[in-house]
């Protein structure tokens, strides 16, 4: 895998991530219809996408060969409530890989680099939240260390 660069994600690099994110929806609404994409869903997506791209309080980072997109990772800054500290932590909203990708290490080197700016702004803690029925996403959170600290229950009201 020498060829393979994590890199800054630019604007050229929106459609193919646009793309990874519209496969890991289908995915996600298989298996928790709660989280079906709303019609607008891939417009909005790329409006979030464009804007932390251009954020010093966020990282939007690529695996690529050559021109070809093949994951990609946006970890952001988040304020807590004054009263808790740290103040500030890193949220990964995103980290996704094409199907015919996974299992080459690109998670691992985007989440790499996603944690190599965190602890480059002084950042101590870093969270992410998976889907319950996601179990390989949750296998590999667990791999690098994630470990559940809350639990989120929902119900209709």
């Amino acid at each position: 895998m020498t060829d393979m660069v994590v890199r800054a994600a630019g604007a050229d690099d929106l459609a193919a991530i646009l793309g990874l994110w519209r496969d890991s929806m289908a995915l996600h609404a298989a298996q928790d219809p709660s989280y079906r994409p709303a019609p607008t869903g891939p417009r909005h997506f790329r409006r979030f996408a464009t804007a932390q791209m251009a954020s010093d309080q966020a990282r939007v980072l690529v695996a690529a060969r050559g021109p070809r997109v093949l994951g990609y990772g946006i970890c952001v800054l988040r304020r807590r409530p004054l009263y808790f500290l740290p103040l500030e932590h890193g949220l990964i909203t995103d980290l996704d890989i094409a199907a015919a990708a996974r299992g080459q290490g690109l998670g691992e080197r985007i989440l790499d680099g996603l944690l190599a700016w965190l602890r480059a702004r002084g950042i101590g803690r870093v969270e992410v939240e998976v889907v319950t029925a996601n179990e390989g996403s949750r296998r590999f959170w667990r791999k690098h260390g994630f470990a559940q600290h809350h639990e989120a229950l929902h119900r209709a009201p």
